[in-house]
């Protein structure tokens, strides 16, 4: 048996692009909406660097919001998770 998730509609200006949409639907499914740019490299087909517009993007929106998950000296981890509606 599959969960139902209801599907939130975009926001309507300006604009969410599709891919931005597409990833924000399947971020509502993971545990905890907890996500790193390399967990979506797993799932999508897009690279690094348009992940990265996308989930700016989503952060743009207040869909989404960034933490640091780990510091040190010059190397840092950073983490997203949904923002809660």
């Amino acid at each position: 048996m599959t969960d139902l998730i209801a599907v939130p509609e975009p926001p309507s200006e300006p604009k969410l692009s599709a891919r931005s949409y597409g990833v924000y639907l399947h971020v509502l499914t993971l545990p905890g909406g907890w996500f790193t740019i390399a967990s979506l490299m797993e799932t999508f087909t897009d690279k690094r660097d348009g992940l990265t517009t996308t989930v700016n993007e989503l952060i743009a929106f207040g869909l989404v919001t960034a933490e640091v998950r780990y510091e040190r000296n010059n190397l840092r981890r950073t983490g997203y998770r949904v923002v809660p509606r």
